[in-house]
């Protein structure tokens, strides 16, 4: 008898006779109780049923993970591109991440390149702009880098015709696959510093997403991109890869307050107030619970300080809805660390390495996140100087981290046999790294010697973090120290308990918000011209009284590596 025949008896009662199915099948099948084929990467009866087959490890993962399309092994896939696509899997996607796991990366988007030839070019485009950045050339660097660029300029280029049948689409599979490669093209632009491009394919994303979001359940799209905690569902990945990247950006003041709306409709976590479990259990549980807080920190922040700039009056009324929202994220902060300090907590996770990185990497953004919140809503400068123990501990934690780093092999996981893909001590990651806190320290804290070795740890940093390296902010951070201290250096280091200074740096020496808008010119277009950024740094003149009203300078940064 088949095993999808059913008597009446069983029709009547509800209850469906199980399938048979392998045993060795993946887990996807098992969970659907039918017969697995076993191909792999991916089996045919969840490809060919617009599933994402969850493969045959041990590890759990979460389920009904949907894709939109029927994806199949692509074909046609030249040697040179099936080259990049190894190179992707074992090389920059170790790295891509940072140490945290990530389904969007992990897993959806191999599984896509496939079936879909728009982001198969994209992701060959991208392995190919890695591979021409970090590789170990020799003498051969210089022309073998050039080849790459090439190539992945091609590929992009294919990869953006092929995308075009998706754009002009007007089904919601074609949204989501557009929705994929806008993430893919982000992360090339930011490889190549092609930072014009990287903003509008981040904005059509976000566009992009807005669109998905509402079209399922017949909504106008609206101001906010809804975030789920945990998330299920493909386009709930999406949202989430899209939401890191955002988060990110503002995190190091990329782009903020510009009039081309970069950060608008702006993510959110939930519809009520943020709810942190007992224990974590995962590390991925504990970083989406701190993404979470971090992002409606930083939001509440932005949103004080943009209102402050805009108006000339010295202090802007408070409502009592923002006054709760501050003390609402004060408990919740309380709540992580203590979840995450809970010796029921993370007990698996702190035996592996890239395990513990990961969890110290937590903890110094909920430090960074406690003085951002405590001080968000102040119009001194001076409100950070009671935080000095706390920009200590960033220093420390980062210093304990980098041993940590030091003891531990560069490669951590699969890699193929006698892999010589990456060159030692370089990196490109779009998540959650050091450079942030790093980043804040140096502008926030004015204890002379705390913020010049946040800028000394930051100039020894070579990897990539989004669109920076560590030098850049270095340079950055050091152009508004320099400025801020330039008539006060003889009272600020001529203590001779360096670590006790008697001398503080004056409010109205000290600039209360500084951002940076990106080169307008690619990196590589003129590899022997200087690429310029732009540093502005607003200050309210306190020394002028009530109505001082706001002072603002620019400084051109140099972003050449």
């Amino acid at each position: 008898m088949g095993g999808t025949t059913t008597t009446k008896a069983s029709q009547a009662s509800g209850y469906r006779r199980p399938t048979r199915y392998a045993k060795s099948g993946c887990r996807t099948c098992k969970i659907r109780h039918i017969k697995c084929d076993e191909e792999k990467p991916a089996c045919r009866k969840c490809t060919n049923s617009g599933r994402v087959c969850d493969g045959y490890g041990r590890t759990g993962r979460p389920r009904y993970l949907l894709i939109s399309r029927n994806p199949g092994p692509f074909p046609g896939v030249a040697p040179e591109e099936r080259s990049s696509l190894d190179y992707f899997r074992y090389a920059p996607a170790l790295k891509l991440t940072g140490l945290f796991k990530s389904e969007f990366w992990d897993s959806l988007v191999l599984q896509t390149c496939f079936a879909e030839s728009s982001v198969l070019h994209a992701i060959v485009a991208l392995a190919a702009a890695h591979r021409s950045r970090f590789s170990p050339w020799g003498n051969e660097k210089a022309a073998s880098a050039k080849s790459y660029d090439s190539f992945a300029l091609i590929q992009y280029n294919k990869a953006i015709k092929s995308l075009t049948t998706h754009v002009t689409a007007a089904d919601i599979e074609s949204v989501r696959i557009a929705i994929i490669s806008s993430i893919v093209f982000v992360c090339l632009d930011m490889l190549r510093g092609e930072y014009n491009s990287m903003n509008m394919h981040f904005q059509h994303g976000i566009r992009l997403l807005n669109l998905l979001q509402s079209s399922g359940k017949g909504l106008r799209q609206a101001r906010h991109i809804f975030v789920q905690q945990n998330p299920q569902s493909t386009d709930e990945h999406l949202i989430h890869a899209f939401a890191r990247l955002h988060l990110q950006f503002m995190m190091l003041g990329s782009g903020l307050f510009d009039d081309d709306a970069l950060f608008t409709p702006a993510f959110v976590y939930g519809h009520q107030q943020i709810s942190v479990p007992r224990i974590f259990s995962i590390v991925q549980e504990a970083r989406r619970s701190l993404d979470q807080i971090l992002s409606s920190v930083i939001q509440l922040a932005l949103k004080f300080a943009a209102d402050h700039i805009s108006s000339a009056a010295y202090l802007p009324p408070l409502s009592p809805t923002l006054l709760k929202q501050q003390e609402a994220l004060k408990l919740t902060l309380q709540d992580w660390i203590e979840a995450f300090d809970s010796p029921l907590s993370l007990g698996t996770a702190q035996t592996s390495r890239y395990g513990e990185l990961a969890l110290r990497v937590l903890r110094i953004h909920w430090t960074m996140a406690t003085i951002l919140l405590s001080t968000c809503f102040a119009t001194k400068e001076t409100a950070f100087d009671s935080h000095t123990s706390a920009f200590e501990s960033i220093i420390n934690q980062i210093e304990a981290l980098g041993a940590v780093v030091a003891n531990t092999p560069q490669h951590i996981g699969p890699t193929k046999a006698n892999n010589n893909f990456c060159q030692i001590g370089a990196s490109f990651s779009i998540d959650l790294g050091c450079y942030a806190p790093l980043y804040f320290t140096a502008l926030k804290c004015r204890v002379p010697h705390i913020r010049r070795h946040a800028i000394s740890i930051l100039q020894q940093c070579k990897h990539t973090e989004g669109v920076w390296t560590g030098p850049v902010l270095a340079r950055l951070a050091t152009c508004v120290v320099d400025t801020e201290e330039r008539d006060f250096s003889t009272a600020l280091y001529s203590d001779s308990q360096e670590n006790k200074p008697s001398f503080t740096l004056p409010e109205y020496s000290r600039f209360y918000c500084v951002r940076c808008v990106l080169p307008k010119e690619s990196r590589d277009a003129k590899p022997k011209k200087r690429t310029v950024g732009t540093l502005i740094c607003h200050r309210f003149c306190h020394e002028l009284g009530k109505d001082g009203g706001w002072v603002s300078k620019s400084y051109d940064i140099d972003f050449n590596p």
